[in-house]
């Protein structure tokens, strides 16, 4: 009776928070893969669009230097920026590079912000210019509802922060569209363009 409807797993009943926080990780990987599983598939379908090069979340971490201290001994801020993806495309004139967040969790102004300001501050780095083939990758966030893409599409495009490259959507509509090259994006800071396909930006 105390197990956790919200987390159910077919034939068992999961009980306690540490079962609960594993059971979170494990539908976030399942996200993640969800993606990838229909970019791979898309790409394979296309005729202009290859698939280059993936690497999961602990094969791509950076460490960057943003902002000083007083401190002589140690005057660079290191921060670091963890997606949970990311992945090159080929078209054939050109790469494109993306860096993947796959959000089940960001639903208000205090989660939203933090993502935002990492991704805000890591474009502004001067140490981040060579980490990706095109120099500047596209982030894409992509939510597990409508609903929540809509929600941080909204709160991003109103927030007053620098724009960066950023594409937002969510497994429900792409899973609809059957292919993450329709026309199902949005771009916080261009919605006067309305969705646009993943490769405008």
């Amino acid at each position: 009776e105390s197990g956790d409807e919200t987390f159910s797993v077919p034939h068992f009943r999961v009980v306690g928070k540490k079962a609960r926080t594993l059971l979170r990780e494990r539908s976030h990987t399942d996200g993640v893969y969800a993606f990838l599983s229909l970019l791979v598939a898309s790409c394979r379908s296309s005729r202009t669009w290859t698939f280059r090069q993936a690497l999961p979340a602990h094969r791509w971490e950076r460490r960057y230097r943003y902002g000083t201290r007083r401190s002589r001994r140690f005057r660079d801020v290191w921060r670091a920026v963890r997606p949970d993806a990311s992945f090159v495309l080929k078209h054939p004139d050109r790469h494109v590079s993306f860096a993947l967040e796959y959000e089940r969790r960001a639903r208000n102004p205090s989660k939203m912000d933090p993502k935002l300001e990492q991704y805000r501050t890591y474009f502004a780095s001067a140490d981040t210019s060579r980490d990706f083939i095109d120099g500047r990758p596209t982030v894409l966030f992509v939510f597990e509802t409508r609903e929540g893409a809509g929600n941080f599409t909204s709160h991003a495009s109103s927030d007053g922060g620098e724009p960066f490259p950023l594409l937002v959507s969510s497994l429900e509509d792409l899973r609809d569209a059957g292919s993450v090259f329709r026309t199902i994006w949005l771009a916080p800071w261009h919605l006067d363009r309305g969705p646009l396909p993943l490769t405008t930006i």
